[in-house]
């Protein structure tokens, strides 16, 4: 009895996980080859970005330009200008350029309360990541992530890690979908 509770237990925990992925089931199967991800923006991006394209760069689900070659991309084609202005246009151009199907972009928010000397408080820190996958001929979202956590004793990079890995999971489960 013991073992049949823990197994319809877990798999309910796996049920409702697979639940919430955000993906747009017109892309399933469409045998995407290639990935550009974007450099990330927002409070504490590069932590983010670094673990993001460690994850998913070495993928064989899919290759991946990853946020550290884009941006090389960008100064070789001397694009930094127009980037400042308009970062979709030309990161758009450099993927139809190096034939990628599509691009993930990512915003971080991080509330990092200030601590006072005087007083003891009980301030949460937060970190909030939303990432999308959108198609490069269409501009159509083909996949999103919403993730965020909390906490009062984990540092901000601690915590950025941890939603970005929960982020980098539903990738790997959309880019699997779209092979």
């Amino acid at each position: 009895m013991k073992k049949i509770l823990i197994g319809l237990l877990i798999s309910l925990v796996t049920l409702s996980g697979c639940a919430n992925l955000n993906f747009n089931q017109r892309y399933q199967s469409v045998g995407w080859q290639k990935i550009l991800i974007a450099p990330f923006s927002g409070d504490g991006a590069k932590v983010s970005e670094q673990y993001f394209e460690h994850q998913l760069a070495t993928t064989n689900l899919i290759e991946v330009i990853p946020p550290s070659t884009v941006l090389q991309l960008i100064k070789e084609n001397e694009l930094g200008e127009q980037f400042k202005s308009d970062p979709q246009q030309v990161l758009i151009k450099l993927a139809k350029e190096n034939a990628a199907n599509g691009i993930i972009f990512a915003e971080l928010k991080a509330n990092v309360p200030r601590r006072s000397s005087n007083s003891v408080s009980f301030n949460v820190m937060s970190v909030s990541i939303y990432a999308k996958l959108v198609d490069v001929q269409t501009g159509a979202i083909v996949a999103s992530s919403l993730h965020d956590s909390g906490s009062m004793l984990s540092d901000v990079d601690s915590v950025t890690e941890s939603v970005t890995d929960d982020t980098v999971d539903d990738f790997k489960q959309y880019l699997q979908m779209l092979k």
